[in-house]
């Protein structure tokens, strides 16, 4: 609510401000996604870049003045970009689930369950089991919780990018072939399983101990989640059929 606030309070001058941020980003997205696709490559992978020459890694580095007036003009204008952020990202996971075909899901588990396993279930072990040797009271910060930083570097070691993933097959339009659909509905499931395991680590982060009670609450509450979103969709389908064929 109070980034909202931020937005709607702001005055003609910041708002003017926010404006000209909001399209500094966006010329610097169009300009290097077009400049990449003349490559042969995803516009994406412009964007990417665009966004990191205009941010705080090279702009904000080398001129952090300019950096500063751009994008922290007056107080809350990074907040209210934040809100921009926020509501892109919900339009781009939409607009993908909306173009994505979910009829054959059932036809292609197989295959999806093998690239869960090895594309998440052993980066998981691999990285909980790393994240062991370290010398992990140096990064733990205040929470002072072993396990909670040992599930969060075993996501960090897991983790991808759903968002750029369908950015990628939308601008190679490919959203409707079947590979396309079973990388999405692998890296769907990979990142709601990776925030079941971040909800159990946020859960535990100011308990001394981890309750068995809180674990099993919180994962059998996000798996049904899960399970109503992976079937609804196939429920849906299958109400379309039957009316077709009627």
């Amino acid at each position: 609510m109070t980034d909202l606030k931020i937005i709607t309070n702001i005055t003609e001058l910041e708002a003017g401000a926010l404006f000209f941020a909001v399209l500094i980003l966006l010329l610097s997205a169009l300009f290097f996604g077009r400049l990449v696709s003349l490559l042969s490559l995803p516009k994406v992978a412009g964007e990417i870049l665009g966004g990191i020459i205009i941010g705080p890694s090279i702009l904000g580095r080398s001129f952090p003045f300019a950096y500063q007036n751009i994008f922290f003009a007056f107080s809350g204008e990074g907040q209210a970009l934040a809100v921009l952020y926020w509501l892109g990202l919900a339009f781009l996971m939409f607009s993908s689930g909306y173009d994505s075909n979910m009829e054959n899901f059932k036809a292609d588990k197989k295959i999806i369950g093998w690239l869960i396993a090895g594309s998440t279930v052993l980066p998981l072990f691999a990285g909980y089991l790393f994240s062991e040797k370290l010398f992990i009271e140096y990064y733990m910060g205040t929470a002072n919780n072993a396990f909670a930083f040992n599930i969060v570097f075993a996501i960090a070691a897991a983790v991808t990018s759903l968002p750029v993933i369908s950015k990628i097959f939308m601008d190679l339009g490919l959203l409707q072939h079947r590979f396309a659909k079973i990388i999405l509905s692998t890296a769907a499931i990979q990142d709601l399983l990776l925030w079941i395991l971040l909800s159990l680590a946020t859960a535990t982060i100011n308990q001394a101990s981890v309750s068995v009670f809180n674990i099993v609450y919180h994962v059998t509450v996000i798996l049904s989640f899960l399970l109503f979103a992976l079937q609804e969709p196939l429920w849906l389908c299958r109400r379309r059929f039957l009316f077709q064929a009627r």
